[in-house]
């Protein structure tokens, strides 16, 4: 085990297999190091499993400059800290201050409308996100309310 150990989410996608908690497990590994970040391969209607893990066995750091995912850990053997709920995911996010982090979220997790209808109210860009990505509102980012320069300004 590692002196310092590094915590982490870990999305298991449309699995079949049932996770317990402070299960061990041996494998291939990608641990984020937030909750929306981990839900990276997922789409909204995947069935998903989020969990916050420990990384007990050696790893690497690994970033996606292009996307913007930093600081991942590829490891081989994790402990399963905590599975959580329904609850505790939308709690968890309700109380992040980052709109682009919420954004994320709401792109790749499906919310219950009342869910939807609070995230609204947290930031204008996260309304429109969830206009967008919950209710499959097409205008929610309308372009062509953007102003363009007159050739006086440019």
């Amino acid at each position: 085990m590692l002196k310092n150990p590094k915590k982490g989410y870990i999305t298991f996608c449309n699995s079949d297999r049932e996770f317990k908690e402070n299960e061990v497990l041996n494998g291939s590994f990608l641990v984020y190091e937030s909750l929306q970040d981990s839900l990276r391969f997922t789409t909204l209607d995947d069935d998903k499993i989020i969990t916050n893990v420990t990384v007990l066995d050696d790893y690497n750091l690994v970033d996606s400059d292009y996307y913007g995912y930093y600081n991942m850990i590829v490891t081989s053997k994790i402990l399963i800290n905590k599975i959580y709920s329904y609850d505790d995911i939308i709690n968890e996010m309700l109380n992040n201050k980052n709109e682009l982090q919420i954004k994320r979220f709401l792109k790749h997790f499906r919310l219950k409308d009342e869910d939807v209808n609070t995230f609204k109210q947290i930031h204008p860009y996260v309304e429109k996100a969830a206009r967008f990505y919950q209710d499959g509102d097409e205008t929610a980012y309308n372009f062509s309310e953007t102003k363009t320069l007159s050739k006086k300004q440019q």
